[in-house]
């Protein structure tokens, strides 16, 4: 039976193929007939018929068979040419076709040596449409026995491999795996990828056939047909593709990496570290530049079997989930991540505290109000949904956070109905709700949406979007807007032509970008500045090209005097080492965007780091290297402020290209004939591919026998397939950063000033080994 699939897979892949080819040659034909005819081609009919021909749906019929009239030919001028008349018909029978079905079982012989698609060495003219449409048919056929054969095969191998997997997984429960054991469990799945791959194979060769056929406008209908219905060997009527393939792989690979993840904090949890972990994570909560992997943390420690750990986690979700999006997101955790299907009580009762007691809240209502009209619904959580599952006892709660608590809930209407009496002690909030309720509801005015924001304060995540096209609106906004969203929003805020130069608007901002307080209270970065000036630049929104925008020099000058003030403040840096070498990679593809920082390129982003290691520690030696043995210094000037000039560096840096394999020992052979002591050296690159890595690990490896306790900091900018990662595991002086944002600058001074180590003796001893609550009750 195997070797009967096998037959037909290969007949129907080599039938692919060779009409692939044909068509090919066909092309190659029509080519030579409109050189030599001359003939007069207009893209514009081509389109208009793709334009109404194309959205037709064809429907084969399979019980229908095309016989086609071949066209004679006749040679003139030594071409051949078709005699086919425009009005000849199609000669159309009804046939049987369970004779020819059985016939090819029957006849494999006949059915391989078929001529029913000649060889491109015998096409001495153009194809007819007929033609074309009987190939496919023959092709269709033979494929869909290919198919209806392969799958009952492909049904029971994947049976026996659910049985044979299962019966592994079940038996190392209870046992050790061996390393035998491991390898008899994964042959069965390798082979069933090659299977797969068999499959992926003939449909991705169906596929390009249609791009193989010359675009004719006799053939555009065609064309059209064959779209919608190419060519596919299907799995109980699914085709299989490479990207379907991948996409299990990949799912495979994120679930045994979430695994070892998972056990490697129980691991720290039950050697009695756990304590100490969530105290690191309340600790980090408001300086950690990505939330994520605290609340996946948290997740871990609270639902870990020993019961201190869990408790301190849960007491912790207060003063670490600061806001709702943060509070779903641990949730979101909670049951994805670690397959919690129910809510243990221990569980409800910390969400519910949350609501009702939680500090921030009883001291200020509204900002609970407010949060729950901002962060209606996060990560396939909205309070309604929390609120029902957690049961809250609001018995002991104030006035105003009942009425929001049933508002989120139950709705305005009801709320008011509940709480008719006490509304005159929560007038404000009940007010505020009722507004904005009606606000996100209803029709209003476009006077009244502005007098509704300064009333209240709004944000513009509680605008409606159909209310966010109004210049009246933006201004509204733009008055009580917060510097990270004005930063954001600079370029729709100039689109709607409130930022016009000598503007009332346009010199309040400007005020507000050189106002050093305000640039420290809102903790902006020096990259975040410095990104928000290039998106304004470009005139023009990044995804699509939405918006458009002139830019105003005035908001790019205040925008850079933002940056050097804030590189000021912001990079002072306590018990940073003062030996450090910055290297720059200065090859042509570095111009490239940055991940994590779309509107910047590598060099500018690079640019932008130095500087800012440079105003944290003045002896910080930054040079740039391609592919000479030499690298060369890069040294910044000052501005009349005394602060590094930002214009002037990224024009020294964009000067410096090289096109050539780039040679990572230059600017180590800089920092061993240069600096008689190295503390740190960060080398930044646009990509890491495999022959990257190994030549900077042998840098590095020759490096350390010159300079002993050296951190080794990689920071790529783009993030690829074949990026490799250059630290190695056992080194807890290496690390590598891939794509940059605003935190990524704090985490590199982190680690080089050694503020890490806390964490670092958390996670020193990690092993693969332990095991976590599946659901906790209790009583």
């Amino acid at each position: 039976m195997l070797n009967n699939n096998k037959f037909l897979w290969h007949v129907s892949l080599s039938g692919l193929r060779k009409f692939g080819m044909l068509l090919e040659e066909d092309a190659r034909n029509y080519v030579q007939r409109f050189q030599k005819q001359e003939p007069q081609v207009h893209l514009s009919l081509l389109n208009q018929v793709v334009s109404e021909e194309g959205a037709d749906f064809f429907i084969w019929d399979d019980n229908i068979a095309i016989k086609p009239d071949l066209p004679e030919t006749q040679t003139e001028g030594g071409v051949e040419k078709s005699v086919d008349s425009e009005g000849q018909d199609n000669s159309v029978s009804i046939v049987d076709i369970t004779e020819s079905i059985n016939y090819i079982e029957t006849n494999k012989d006949a059915f391989e040596e078929s001529n029913d698609i000649p060889s491109k060495y015998s096409l001495k003219s153009v194809l007819t449409t007929d033609q074309i449409l009987h190939y496919y048919w023959r092709l269709s056929k033979r494929m869909q026995l290919t198919s209806t054969c392969l799958q009952r095969w492909m049904a029971s191998w994947i049976a026996f491999i659910i049985i044979w997997c299962g019966d592994y997984i079940l038996y190392w429960i209870s046992h050790h795996s061996k390393v035998l054991g491991i390898l008899e469990f994964f042959i069965p799945l390798a082979l069933l990828f090659i299977a797969t791959s068999a499959f992926a194979e003939a449909n991705f060769e169906g596929e390009r056939m249609i791009q193989c056929i010359y675009p004719t406008e006799d053939r555009l209908r065609v064309q059209a047909f064959l779209r919608q219905q190419p060519l596919q060997m299907k799995v109980f009527n699914i085709s299989v593709s490479y990207n379907a393939i991948l996409g299990v792989i990949l799912a495979f690979a994120a679930a045994i990496a979430s695994r070892i993840i998972l056990d490697e904090l129980s691991i720290v949890i039950q050697r009695g570290q756990g304590g100490r972990l969530i105290d690191f994570i309340v600790k980090e909560s408001d300086r950690n530049s990505r939330f994520y992997p605290l609340a996946y943390t948290l997740a871990v420690c609270a639902r870990s079997t020993n019961q201190d750990v869990s408790r301190k986690a849960y007491v912790a979700i207060q003063t670490v989930c600061r806001t709702p999006e943060k509070l779903f997101m641990f949730l979101k955790y909670c049951k994805e991540s670690l397959k919690l299907k129910s809510w243990p009580r221990r569980h409800r009762m910390a969400v519910a505290k949350w609501y009702t007691t939680n500090p921030q809240y009883l001291d200020n209502p509204m900002l609970l109000a407010k949060h729950v009209t901002k962060y209606r619904r996060r990560h396939g959580f909205s309070h309604k949904k929390v609120l029902k599952c957690c049961h809250p006892n609001t018995s002991r709660c104030p006035d105003d956070i009942k009425f929001i608590l049933c508002y989120a809930v139950k709705g305005i209407s009801k709320a008011r109905r509940l709480h008719q009496g006490e509304e005159g002690k929560i007038m404000s909030v009940v007010d505020f709700i009722n507004d904005v309720d009606t606000l996100r509801k209803g029709k209003m005015p476009e006077d009244d949406v502005v007098a509704l924001i300064k009333k209240w304060e709004l944000t513009w995540e509680q605008i409606p979007t159909v209310h966010l096209q109004s210049k009246e609106i933006w201004k509204a906004l733009l008055n009580i807007m917060p510097m990270t969203a004005l930063l954001r929003n600079l370029g729709k805020l100039t689109m709607h032509r409130l930022l016009e130069p000598g503007s009332p608007e346009e010199t309040r901002t400007c005020s507000r970008l050189n106002n050093a307080e305000l640039l420290k209270d809102a903790k902006l970065h020096p990259i975040q500045i410095l990104s928000s000036l290039n998106g304004y630049r470009r005139g023009e929104g990044f995804r699509r090209n939405r918006y458009t925008w002139n830019v105003n020099q005035n908001i790019v000058h205040f925008l850079t005097q933002a940056y050097m003030t804030q590189l000021t403040s912001s990079s002072q840096t306590p018990n940073l080492p003062q030996n450090l070498l910055v290297a720059i990679n200065i090859r042509h593809s570095i111009e490239r965007h940055v991940v994590g920082i779309p509107l910047m390129n590598c060099k500018q982003t690079a640019t932008a780091l130095a500087m800012t290691l440079k105003q944290s520690q003045p002896s910080t030696h930054t040079v740039t290297f391609g592919s000479g043995g030499i690298a060369r210094r890069l040294d910044f000037q000052l501005s009349d402020s005394g602060i590094y000039d930002i214009e002037s560096a990224l024009d020294a840096v964009e000067q410096r290209t090289d096109d050539n394999p780039v040679n990572f020992d230059a600017p180590l052979q800089y920092a061993m004939q240069n600096m008689k002591a190295v503390n740190a050296v960060i080398l930044m690159t646009d990509r890491l591919t495999e022959q990257d890595r190994s030549d900077i690990q042998r840098a590095y490896r020759n490096f350390k026998e010159h300079f002993l306790d050296v951190s080794f900091i990689t920071v790529c900018f783009q993030n690829c397939e074949e990026t490799s990662p250059v630290a190695e595991p056992q080194d807890p002086n290496m690390l590598d950063v891939i794509g940059v944002d605003a935190g990524a600058l704090d985490i590199i001074l982190s680690f080089i000033a050694d503020r890490d180590q806390q964490v670092r003796g958390l996670l020193e001893e990690l092993s693969i080994d332990g095991r976590m609550e599946e659901d906790m009750e209790e009583a």
